[in-house]
């Protein structure tokens, strides 16, 4: 699974949406977990510093659509889940398509900066041909030979 704090709130270009269109898609723990009838706000700035704000409930996907903003403003979003704030980072509007983020909310806290990430377990030792243990690696799983049909 992909790091989920990595991607929330980070704008990722799609082509396939019109242009000045923002889909933001709000969660709980995984993206499967859709937060509907939840309040995004959005917060557009344009080129003179003028400031916007809009709003828009999730659906039942837990999407929320802004539609119609202006090539180059930047663009933020806010929402709290369950008592707990999110917001995507601020990013520009492009010229041609639009924009899908997503906000995740009960990832629990981050780990601590420089924790190393958590090692997989090994299998047991039992399941891994001797060569195998010797460099860390699993067996091979046997196949059985493949009958020629004549």
């Amino acid at each position: 699974m992909p790091n989920l704090r990595a991607i929330s709130g980070q704008p990722l270009p799609d082509q396939g949406m019109a242009a000045g269109t923002v889909s933001v898609r709000v969660a709980r723990k995984i993206p499967a977990n859709a937060a509907a009838g939840v309040e995004v706000v959005a917060i557009t700035k344009n080129a003179g510093g003028d400031m916007r704000k809009r709003t828009a409930k999730t659906d039942a996907g837990g999407r929320a659509l802004f539609e119609s903003l202006a090539p180059g403003d930047e663009f933020h979003a806010e929402v709290t889940v369950d008592g707990e704030p999110l917001e995507t980072v601020t990013f520009p509007i492009p010229a041609q398509g639009g924009v899908r983020t997503m906000l995740i909310a009960a990832l629990g806290p981050a780990p601590a900066e420089g924790t190393p990430p958590t090692p997989r377990p090994r299998p047991p030792a039992a399941s891994r041909s001797r060569s195998a243990r010797r460099r860390g690696r699993r067996a091979p799983t046997r196949r059985s030979p493949r009958r020629r049909s004549t």
